[in-house]
Parts: C-alpha cells; structure tokens; sequence
C-alpha cells in the first residue's frame, strides 16, 4: 500500500525533505509542473521518491471561470496551456479555448460516420507525454540567472540514482464523465488509447466520473471494458469524501474497487484518508493520495483558489481533524491523547519547563500558540505514518480496533467536547456488510 501526497505549493518541499520516511511518493499537477519547472526539476533530484504527474486536462472541460480570475487564467494553468501550444508548435490549443471551455463537439466532427478530431487528441496527448518526460530538464527559456542558480543546485546533489528520478506512471489525459452514456466517457478512451500507441509504455488512466456509478453494475462493466488496456487505474469519485461519505456510498466504493481488483492491476486513489488504507486489508489496494492535512476529497468545478488552509489538528483517536478551540477542550480533559510525535513531544516538555502551566488546559492552550502552520502539517505526517506502519506491518484486527475507537470516545465523553465520529461508525458498518 502505497502514500502519496499531492504537492500543492513550493513550500511544502522543505516538508516533504524533512520527513522523508512518511511517504512512498509525490504527485504532481500538471498546472504545478508548467509553472514551477525549474524548481520541480531540482526538487525531484533532491528528494529521490517516486513521483507522477495528474495530467488535469479535466479542467479544459468544465466551466473555465474555475480557473480564472478577474477574466484570466491563474498563472499555473496559462503556463499550461502555453505548454500544450508550444509542444504543437501552433496557437490551436490555446485560440479553441478563447471560443469556451472544450466540449464533446471539439473531439467528435460528425458521429455518422464517426470522425475524430485527431489534432486535438494530438495536442492533449503528446503536450501531457512531453511534460511527464521533460519534468527532470531544466527550462533554457528561463534567464540565465535562474538556471545558473538551479545548475548550481544540482552540482551539489551527488550520489543521484537515475532510477529514482523517472516518472513511476505515465497517465493518460482524461476528462470527468458523469455515466457511461456522456461522449466523455468514449473520449477517455481515445486519449488513453492513443496515449498507450504514442508512448509504447505501460499507461495509466484516470477514472473521474460521479459516485452514483459505483453501484451500477452495467456502469462499472463498461468502464471495466472500455479502459481493459489500461496498465493501472487512478480513481478520482467526483466529490467523494470517506470522511463524509453516507454508509451505502462505502459499500458501493469498496465492492467497486473488488471489482478492479479482479483486472490485476494497480488501483490508487487520487483522492483518499485513512478508510483507504484500512480497506486495503480486504483488497489488494496499489495506494492513494491526499495533500498534507487536507485534500481528502475533491469536486470537479472547485474553483482554482490557490489559497492556504486553516490550522487543523489530527487527532488519532478518530482518524480526522479538528479545529484548535475543540482540540483544546479534548486535551484539557484527557492529557492521555496529547501526541508524541517529533513535534508535539518537545514543544510540551518546553512548554512546561519554560511556562510551568498549573493545568491542562492552560498547557493545551500554550500549545497551541507555540504550533505554527508547518508543524501541524508535520504532526499530521508523523502521526499518519504511524497509522500506516500500525495497519501493514503489525496486521491488526480492523473492525475490532473501529469498535474499540468507537467505545473510547464514548467512555472519555468526547461527543461533548463536539468531538464527531460518525464517520467511524459508517467505516466500521461498511467494512463489516462486505
């Protein structure tokens, strides 16, 4: 089983340099790959864990405001679009969008007989092959300056295995399809299809489409036939959150991932949390993904903000986050839970050697005024590696554990300090009925 964290902005790099046990790889957007080439290249020779790219073609066709503002692209997404231009040598890709967001119509001239337009399926198909192979190169467009600092960056890297710093997966580009029945649904396969005969490697797709397919299975046998040639499967269930999700959705979501399964082939999701990994020892699950401290879901039309994120801390008792005030009141009480990762451990030790606080509360509160943005993203990638180490290696009793989580927060009365667990009892209920 296999984690992956969703790079989101540069400086989670020096997280990911810091903590480098926590997690098996990166992924990386294409939008984040075009702008932040030279410091992608340097930082992937640096970091040496695999990595891939999520093509995000998906946006081009959903409602392009979701990437603009004040009636223009965001930075990341117009380098990409220039990408797609320059890799064609031309203005189509980049002049179609001017006319709107790409619709099925772009792809598909005529449907009797059915005629392709080849040339987009070219542009989105050798631009998203040239970026996963072009990502370790640095950009002799950028001045000399720039590319001066990075070689000199590189000089310094020794030891660098070129076997390490290859793209783990080549991905396929792909649009959302709500069903089977939307011309998106055949255009995926195109684009995977003539991905697989232009890369002549093994070639992954991604599977974005809505949660009501799950317990379709006519749905789920044509997705299952259409991407037979796929060499892995990238799930990304439109605005599915395990956190969130009702107890039949989690029914629906593991007896889907079965069924892939039986293919034999890697599955990861894009998009996933601790019922991930829990379900992996019922189903032979490649991985998943998630940002650190949060993306643990995600809706096809959220807009392109590329904001921060509240401070959340995660609480392992019940495998989420809460906010700082809740979190407070929980520790108040129960001193128990304080955490002893690298970070929390010593921040209390000098917290009480420099403070001497004359109560819990009063060194909960202390706490949570030392923590700062990074070290609550770096508890949380401590405190979930223990969690994955605990379910791979020391195999324990998964509905046992859910009920005796379940019972502890009952017993400690956190339900009262607005504590929710829900999500436990829907996890452990669909775990149980499958």
């Amino acid at each position: 089983m296999k984690n992956y964290y969703r790079i989101g902005v540069t400086n989670e790099g020096s997280l990911l340099f810091e903590n480098p046990s926590t997690f098996h790889g990166v992924i990386i957007g294409a939008n984040f790959a075009a702008l932040y080439k030279n410091w992608l290249s340097t930082f992937l020779k640096k970091l040496k864990k695999p990595y891939f790219l999520d093509p995000r073609t998906e946006v081009f066709g959903r409602e392009l405001s979701l990437i603009q503002k004040d009636g223009y692209f965001r930075s990341s997404f117009e380098k990409l679009i220039n990408h797609f231009d320059n890799v064609a040598k031309n203005k189509y890709f980049s002049n179609k969008l001017k006319q709107g967001k790409l619709s099925p119509d772009d792809f598909i001239i005529s449907s009797k007989p059915k005629r392709w337009n080849q040339k987009l399926i070219n542009i989105l198909v050798n631009g998203t092959l040239a970026l996963q192979d072009e990502i370790l190169n640095l950009d002799s467009n950028s001045n000399k300056k720039s590319i001066k600092k990075y070689m000199k960056i590189l000089e310094e890297l020794d030891d660098i295995d070129d076997n390490l710093n290859k793209v783990e997966y080549l991905v396929a580009p792909y649009f959302y399809f709500p069903n089977t029945y939307s011309p998106w649904f055949e255009i995926n396969g195109k684009l995977l299809e003539a991905t697989i005969r232009k890369s002549k490697k093994d070639v992954f797709c991604v599977l974005c489409f809505d949660k009501e397919i799950m317990n379709n299975p006519t749905e789920i046998q044509k997705i299952l036939t259409r991407f037979k040639k796929a060499s892995g499967f990238l799930i990304w269930i439109n605005n599915f959150y395990e956190i969130k999700a009702e107890e039949d959705e989690l029914i629906d979501y593991i007896n889907f991932i079965k069924k892939l399964e039986k293919t034999g082939k890697p599955i990861i999701n894009l998009y996933g949390s601790y019922f991930s990994l829990l379900i992996s020892k019922k189903i032979d699950f490649g991985g998943y993904s998630r940002g650190i401290a949060l993306g643990e879901g995600r809706d096809v039309d959220l807009p392109a903000t590329g904001g921060g994120t509240p401070n959340r801390y995660y609480l392992k008792i019940i495998h989420n986050f809460v906010v700082e005030e809740t979190i407070i009141k929980v520790l108040g009480r129960n001193p128990t839970f304080r955490c002893t990762c690298k970070i929390c451990k010593p921040l209390v030790e000098e917290i009480i050697r420099k403070f001497k606080p004359t109560n819990n509360v009063e060194l909960a509160m202390i706490f949570f005024k030392q923590m700062k943005p990074q070290m609550f993203k770096t508890h949380f990638m401590q405190v979930h590696k223990s969690e994955i180490d605990h379910i791979l290696l020391e195999n324990p009793n998964i509905v046992s554990e859910l009920s005796n989580e379940i019972k502890e927060v009952d017993i400690k009365r956190l339900r009262e300090l607005d504590i929710r667990i829900i999500h436990l009892t829907r996890w452990l209920n669909s775990i149980t009925k499958t």
